[in-house]
């Protein structure tokens, strides 16, 4: 079995522990006159610097290398090498004295102390110097080596939505070749394909697509690698979806489908097949995918590769709990199964007698865009306009005396824009973006926004942005209910159910990009959420943001050291701009031993 040993640290200090043992042991061994003397005194020994060289290495090194603290380090490393030192000494005269007492043959060369140099100490000293710089030199390489692979890993991930090279040159060089022979072959294979990379360009970053939009992406590729393949591959597909407008996730599945084109046996000795079959019965859907292997490779398919690593890892994230995946693999074939309860993605949602009408704020400098706006808004029983205006200027004024839950705005207007309008606000409302200029969309974004609508807005496109602001809405009046005792409950959507929270029960939140953990003694949750939204809407004397990832629950704190804190016997980092704000506000004001 492969072993990773960047991944599991102790495989190699532990090793390292061992050889140091034995160093200590050969070189007592030759000058005492009892084996178990020269032992017992290399174990207790290394049992004694193996924690203090440790914390130094692991704890204060690591905290140095995060912080840039070097000044502090030196003198860390100084004081831990003159204490192993010490340690060293020390145990050179308790041998001394119970070889004296008669515990140990006396006379050994080694501990005879009555002979020591003043500059004895030293040779101590420099051991634990060398052994300080080994294991903290180990370590700084151990933690070098991680970098990289996350660095190489995060540039990797990057090219998750995008079109494998290999796939695409293939593709461009089959139409070319199409172009002599089959013209409308090839132009079928154009559309086709031009089909994937628009879905890809447009959908690949959206946090949630229709059933039907990525079940016909992945109808488009099939049929593209179809082509590509001819008589050489049977190619069976079954596809049975009772509500194609269910959302999920954009590309989800794509990559089981290319490795089974990418693996299945193909060429003119023996004809490959890959039977694909899709199943949505309620929330439950069902991906099963089987490829005849070649029966002239010995080798076996890496089912650890860098693209299902990063799907298992999205599965994680959205899924978490709520999904199986099974892969088998014998001599001929290679069997995917993965199934996912999509109501399980944790949604937090409002259970209310009543209804919550959005209140809208419209700002343009065109007044027909206002009205179709507007329009489009009376349509919708969830959203109410609270005003409208012409100026990013006067939507300053509005927002500062009526409550806006939703901001349709322009940006090229008189005076002030409106980015420059929304880079003003403390803070702003939900915001959607109506433009007729799409080279502002990066900086929406950064600010951001719900979504960017280019001009002209069709009412489909209106309705989808608009869907997705409710939503953020909603997760925001739910935890700031949780302020009132009286006031509704945070819910969880599972399908037609709905499973009851309480801020208060939360032990602690980890930010990942556009989603939130939220983390509980008995589960974990997972929603669309940014941990700064998450942060504004929790109450802020129960909770705390210890970190750029981390916001947790005060009242779950079981311990504070130095930059870690623990919750629930997990460890989770403290920065340093955090810590003394932490122990000011937090610590000390409850503090009842001085």
């Amino acid at each position: 079995m492969k072993v990773d040993l960047i991944k599991n640290d102790k495989l190699v200090i532990i090793p390292f522990w061992i050889l140091i043992f034995f160093i200590f042991w050969l070189q007592v061994l030759p000058q005492v006159k009892s084996i178990w003397e020269s032992i017992l005194f290399s174990v207790l020994l290394v049992l004694t610097i193996c924690p203090i060289a440790n914390y130094l290495s692991g704890s204060l090194l690591l905290k140095a290398m995060k912080q840039k603290g070097v000044k502090l380090f030196m003198f860390q490393f100084s004081f831990f090498s003159l204490l192993i030192g010490f340690a060293f000494l020390a145990y050179i005269n308790l041998f001394f004295w119970l070889e004296n007492s008669g515990v140990f043959p006396s006379g050994s060369e080694y501990f005879d102390v009555t002979d020591l140099a003043p500059y004895a100490f030293f040779i101590p000293l420099s051991s634990g110097i060398i052994i300080n710089i080994t294991i903290c030199g180990l370590r700084f390489f151990l933690e070098y080596i991680k970098s990289q692979k996350i660095l190489v890993e995060y540039q990797l991930r990057t090219l998750q939505h995008q079109v494998t090279p290999h796939f695409m040159f293939n593709v461009l060089n089959h139409i070319h070749i199409l172009m002599q022979t089959d013209v409308d072959l090839a132009s079928d294979l154009l559309i086709k394909y031009s089909e994937i990379l628009r879905y890809q360009l447009y959908n690949g970053d959206k946090q949630k697509v229709t059933l039907e939009q990525d079940i016909q992406f992945l109808k488009d590729f099939i049929a593209v690698e179809e082509i590509r393949w001819g008589d050489k591959l049977v190619v069976t597909s079954s596809w049975k979806i009772e509500q194609p407008q269910k959302e999920i996730p954009a590309l989800l599945f794509i990559t089981f489908i290319e490795n089974a084109f990418k693996h299945v046996s193909k060429s003119d000795f023996e004809k490959g097949y890959i039977d694909i079959d899709f199943r949505q019965e309620g929330d439950t859907l069902c991906l099963k995918i089987e490829n005849s292997k070649s029966t002239f490779s010995g080798k076996k398919i890496n089912t650890g590769g860098l693209g299902l690593k990063n799907i298992k890892e999205r599965l994680e994230i959205l899924y978490f709990g709520c999904y199986n995946l099974t892969i088998e693999e014998t001599d001929a074939v290679y069997r995917t199964k993965l199934i996912i309860n999509i109501s399980l993605m944790a949604e937090v949602v409002l259970k209310h007698k009543g209804s919550y009408n959005m209140k809208c704020l419209v700002v343009d400098d065109e007044s027909i865009a206002i009205r179709g706006i507007v329009n489009y808004i009376s349509k919708l029983d969830f959203l109410e306009v609270a005003g409208s205006c012409s100026s990013a200027l006067e939507a300053a004024d509005i927002l500062k005396t009526t409550e806006i839950d939703l901001m349709f705005l322009d940006i090229n207007m008189p005076h002030l824009s409106g980015l420059e309008l929304l880079e003003s606000l403390e803070k702003p409302p939900l915001t959607i973006i109506t433009t007729a200029y799409s080279e502002y969309a990066l900086d929406g974004f950064r600010l951001h926004v719900v979504d960017y609508l280019m001009k002209p807005i069709g009412f489909q496109r209106f309705f989808q942005a608009v869907s997705k602001a409710r939503d953020l809405f909603l997760s925001q009046l739910v935890l700031r209910s949780e302020h009132d005792e009286t006031a509704s409950s945070m819910y969880v959507r599972q399908g037609d159910a709905f499973q009851r929270i309480v801020w208060r029960d939360i032990l602690y939140a980890e930010g990942m990009q556009n989603y939130v953990r939220l983390y509980f003694k008995d589960k974990v949750l997972t929603i669309h959420q940014t941990m700064t939204s998450l942060e504004e809407m929790l109450p802020k004397e129960s909770f705390f943001r210890i970190h750029r990832s981390f916001l947790i629950n005060l009242s779950h704190i079981d311990s504070i050291s130095g930059g870690r804190l623990f919750i629930n016997g997990k460890e989770l980092p403290v920065s340093k701009q955090r810590r003394e704000e932490l122990l000011s506000t937090v610590v000390y004001k409850n503090l009842i031993s001085k």
